[in-house]
């Protein structure tokens, strides 16, 4: 590399010890003519002044024009020396001149460095952008991923409360958990019917744990058996805690009040709680002596009453008459059913 710096600048002066030459040889040739056409003019004048002389004084008239004529060429031809030899113009010809050749020169050296210094850090760089394009892609692709992996964990967030939620007997749970694998595929739908197998199972397995709660008094504060007109108050006031309505279902089963069924029906199919709804199914099963699957959507308990049920007077429910009556004479006996 320093080799070639040498050779460079070694290069360099010798350009310039050429040009400096060139500027020399040039001011010896401009001077030379100049002296030249200075001695062309005297022998003219010289010429011109002896052809009169000879003339005679009888063409002093003519000589006297022919001098005013001469006077004149020789103040233009001096002029015209003067501009074409003036220091300004000399300077402006010989920066021509050496402009034209450093050009010739110094072109081909200048691109030739530009390429070998420049074109290569372009490339660089290009190479440098090019890179960092692909980072960008490569992390819009990772973020798009993260998105999707973010919405699908949401998803399944989603369907882990609907599940809880069921489990803790709300019904509307239970209907969105439904629509979300009948209409979802891939993997949500896979968890979405797990997780309804699964509430299956805990509320299958739940009618095997529904415990004899008795009613307590509120004057008495002590066990009771409630007629069947308080049982049907209790079981159709949506009010009510929820213990409270399973234990007046457990009541029905307990004194096998058939005439209920239908009431029982009703709150498998409509009830908000899940859980009322699970002991009025395992309450029918004990009834009419089926054997149910007792856990939502209650498909085998509504299959039967609609099938076989409804058809059997001692399963249908006397209450809607009662209280169409009770509207229309009063309540005579203070109650529905002794």
């Amino acid at each position: 590399m320093e080799n070639e710096a040498n050779r460079k600048e070694r290069k360099e002066k010798d350009d310039l010890c050429y040009y400096k030459e060139i500027v020399e040889h040039a001011h010896k040739q401009i001077e030379f003519v100049r002296n030249y056409y200075i001695w062309l003019l005297g022998a003219i004048v010289i010429l011109i002044a002896l052809g009169m002389y000879f003339i005679g004084k009888s063409f002093s008239d003519m000589r006297a024009d022919s001098r005013s004529e001469i006077d004149i060429i020789t103040r233009q031809v001096k002029t015209r020396i003067d501009q074409e030899f003036d220091k300004e113009n000399l300077r402006k010809r010989i920066e021509i001149a050496a402009q034209d050749k450093v050009d010739e020169i110094a072109v081909p050296l200048i691109s030739k460095d530009l390429n070998e210094m420049i074109v290569p850090k372009i490339q660089a760089a290009e190479k440098k952008v090019e890179d960092i394009n692909d980072s960008i892609t490569d992390l819009e692709n990772r973020v798009k991923k993260a998105d999707e992996e973010q919405r699908l964990l949401s998803k399944d967030v989603e369907l882990l409360r609907l599940f809880f939620d069921v489990r803790r007997g709300k019904r509307n749970a239970f209907e969105k958990l439904q629509d979300i694998a009948s209409i979802s595929t891939g993997k949500q739908s896979e968890l979405a019917h797990a997780l309804l197998d699964d509430i299956s199972l805990y509320y299958e397995d739940l009618k095997f744990k529904v415990y004899h709660k008795g009613l307590i008094s509120k004057i008495t504060n002590a066990l009771y058996n409630p007629n069947a007109e308080i049982i049907y108050q209790g079981i159709s006031d949506p009010n009510l805690p929820s213990n409270r309505r399973r234990a007046f279902i457990n009541e029905i089963s307990e004194q096998k009040l058939q005439y209920f069924v239908e009431e029982l029906v009703r709150i498998v199919r409509t009830d908000s709680d899940l859980n009322v709804a699970a002991d009025a199914a395992k309450a029918i099963q004990d009834l009419v002596n089926e054997d149910f699957s007792c856990c939502p959507p209650f498909s085998s308990e509504l299959n039967w009453w609609e099938k076989t049920g409804k058809y059997i007077e001692k399963f249908r429910s006397p209450f809607p008459e009662i209280e169409r009556l009770f509207n229309l004479f009063g309540n005579r006996s203070g109650h529905y059913l002794a």
